[in-house]
């Protein structure tokens, strides 16, 4: 098992160009790079809302800060239950944020957790209003 660290609650300066690279930051086995280059697909329409909404460019690369942490917190839970890793990205997800927040991150002091509980909630909202519509919508067996 690689010793890279996965998640730290230090945040990242991240633009969305880099976004290309975050599976390679969050990897702790080879395994990891499907798993976070499938996240990060997931992301990347997100990013694009964002940017569309006209917001500042503080706020959007703030966003993007806290998905890169979503997407490093993702791929240690996965490491920890080898289970999570045979659920698809998008219907993982919803397991770890919704419409109040987003996971715990001890090592964020407490206005950084904030804005990252802001990101998931807006992210959630997103992709329930969006991705998890329009994956519904194609038909996939999901219960499988």
């Amino acid at each position: 098992m690689k010793t890279r660290q996965v998640f730290s609650g230090d945040k990242m300066k991240y633009k969305d160009a880099d976004i290309e690279n975050w599976a390679k930051t969050w990897e702790i086995i080879p395994e990891d790079i499907q798993f976070g280059e499938e996240l990060t697909i997931l992301f990347k329409p997100f990013i694009k809302f964002l940017k569309d909404k006209k917001l500042s460019k503080t706020t959007i690369n703030d966003h993007i800060d806290n998905l890169w942490l979503l997407g490093g917190f993702i791929i240690r839970k996965i490491n920890e239950y080898p289970e999570l890793r045979k659920k698809l990205p998008i219907l993982l997800l919803p397991r770890f944020i919704d419409s109040w927040d987003g996971p715990n991150i001890t090592d964020l002091q407490e206005n950084d957790q904030k804005s990252f509980d802001r990101t998931c909630r807006k992210y959630y909202k997103y992709l329930s209003e969006n991705e998890l519509r329009k994956f519904v919508d194609s038909g996939i067996d999901c219960f499988d």
